[in-house]
């Protein structure tokens, strides 16, 4: 699975969205002196964090490709493979873990987040965001017998979705888990985590359709994606 993400198509890009943005904006609240950005993709969304932050931001991703993008642009930058080997960094290294869009990705998540919260400072955060299972159209979607947004069946195309929805195409891009705002709330809190935020943030980021789904957001049941906050115990303890 880890060759599909060597696919330049595939590897992000983390410009301008309401997703990111939100994330930013959470980003600045911690204050954080040393950031890991895991799946960071090209690097672009890390330079930009750093320079927001003043923080010194580690990059880390699955991809080959995305690494040495990151090293191109003279971060410092790892390959890992989230949830199937342990993280290349000392235990309580790390005052904040950003982890945008990788969440829905993995195969053993729980694995990843235990590692996360190992190499969290006592009180470090964790910031992430992940496509709504529940956002508003998949409820609708389901209801009508089709493939609900954001998720895939297959690895080289997506079926059940016969037509581009709300900007939803049919390349696969690796989605292997959706959550919802409960469901990741209680994740999280399953993981030692406490003082658990979620915000809501759109999909898009100009037209008509990003500003309906700003309206959307505001009950992040609804939105498009998750984007959440979250605490470790100051003990570092994993329930």
């Amino acid at each position: 699975m880890t060759s599909f993400y060597e696919n330049p198509a595939v590897i992000g890009s983390s410009s301008d969205c309401p997703r990111t943005e939100a994330a930013f904006g959470l980003a600045l609240d911690v204050r954080a002196k040393r950031i890991l950005d895991l799946g960071c993709g090209d690097g672009e969304g890390s330079a930009r964090l750093a320079k927001i932050t003043g923080a010194n931001v580690v990059c880390a991703d699955v991809s080959e490709l995305a690494v040495a993008k990151c090293r191109d642009r003279g971060l410092e930058a790892h390959h890992v493979v989230l949830g199937e080997s342990p993280l290349p960094f000392d235990t309580a290294s790390f005052d904040l873990v950003y982890m945008t869009e990788v969440l829905e990705h993995l195969v053993d998540p729980d694995k990843a987040v235990d590692e996360v919260v190992r190499v969290l400072n006592p009180g470090g955060y964790l910031i992430l965001s992940t496509p709504n299972l529940a956002c508003l159209p998949n409820r609708f979607l389901v209801g009508l017998g089709i493939q609900p947004l954001f998720s895939e069946v297959s690895t080289t195309r997506v079926f059940g979705r016969r037509f581009s929805v709300l900007g939803q195409g049919s390349q696969p891009v690796g989605h292997l888990r959706l959550y919802t705002k409960l469901a990741l709330t209680e994740f999280l809190h399953a993981h030692g985590f406490s003082s658990v935020r979620v915000r809501g943030a759109a999909y898009h980021a100009q037209g008509l359709l990003s500003a309906v789904e700003r309206v959307i957001a505001l009950a992040p049941s609804l939105a498009m994606i998750l984007v959440v906050s979250a605490r470790v115990e100051p003990a570092g303890h994993v329930k």
